[in-house]
C-alpha cells in the first residue's frame, strides 16, 4: 500500500499500473490480486486509510468546539480550525501525507468514482460542519454556506499543494510554511470570507 500510494500520487490513477506497483515493492503481481480485488479496490483502500482517521479527528474537534459553545453558536474561526488544522499538521509528518494530498486533489477532477469515494470518506463530517456553519452564519443563505464551504476546501487543498509557488510569487523571499504561521493566515482569510455579506443579487433559498 505504501508503494501504491507513492505511485498513485506520482503517476495518477490511470497511468499507474499494478505491474508498476509490484515492481516498486519487489513482489509478484499476483500477490496484489490476492489481497485486493483490482486496481480500483487497492486505490480505494490507499485513500481511505488516511482519509478515515482525518475525518475522525475533524469530527472529534467539532465535538470539542460544541462542548465549549455550550449549546450556543460555534465561532466561525473555531469551525474553520477544526476542519483544516488536522490536515495542515499531518503534512508536517513526512512525504506520505503529501502523497495522500496529491491523490485527494486528483479525485476532485471530473471522475465519477472520485466523487463517490470522497462521499464515503467525508460525507458525514461535511454534513456535520455544514449544519454548524448554517447555525453560525445566520447572515448567509443556505446556498451561500454550501458555496463558501466548497471555497474553503478548494483553497486549503490548493494552498497546501502549491506551497512552492509562494517562493515564485514572492521573488524568492523566505515565507514560513510551518503550521504555526500557515494556520493563522489561512484561518484569518477564510473567516473574512465567511463573514462577508452575501451579494444581494446572489441571495437564494
Amino acid at each position: 500500500m505504501n508503494a501504491a500510494e507513492k505511485l498513485f500520487a506520482e503517476q495518477g490513477y490511470h497511468a499507474c499500473s499494478l505491474r508498476m506497483i509490484a515492481v516498486e515493492c519487489g513482489i509478484n503481481q499476483g500477490l496484489i490480486h490476492y489481497h485486493f480485488a483490482n486496481k480500483l479496490d487497492l486505490f480505494s483502500q490507499v485513500f481511505l486509510r488516511r482519509a478515515v482517521p482525518l475525518t475522525d479527528e475533524r469530527i472529534a474537534r467539532l465535538a470539542e468546539a460544541r462542548a465549549r459553545a455550550k449549546g450556543g453558536r460555534i465561532p466561525i474561526d473555531a469551525l474553520i480550525r477544526a476542519y483544516i488544522e488536522p490536515i495542515v499538521r499531518r503534512l508536517q509528518e513526512g512525504p506520505a501525507w503529501q502523497a495522500y494530498l496529491k491523490i485527494h486533489l486528483g479525485l476532485r477532477q471530473n471522475w465519477e468514482f472520485g466523487l463517490e469515494l470522497r462521499r464515503q470518506a467525508f460525507g458525514e463530517s461535511t454534513r456535520l460542519f455544514l449544519n454548524e456553519l448554517e447555525r453560525t452564519c445566520t447572515h448567509l443563505s443556505k446556498s451561500a454556506v454550501f458555496l463558501r464551504f466548497n471555497f474553503m476546501v478548494g483553497i486549503y487543498l490548493s494552498v497546501i499543494a502549491e506551497l512552492g509557488r509562494v517562493s515564485d510569487h514572492s521573488a524568492g523571499m523566505r515565507v514560513p510554511r510551518d503550521p504555526e504561521t500557515l494556520l493563522p493566515q489561512m484561518v484569518a482569510f477564510l473567516v473574512a470570507g465567511f463573514d462577508a455579506a452575501e451579494p444581494k443579487a446572489a441571495r437564494r433559498g
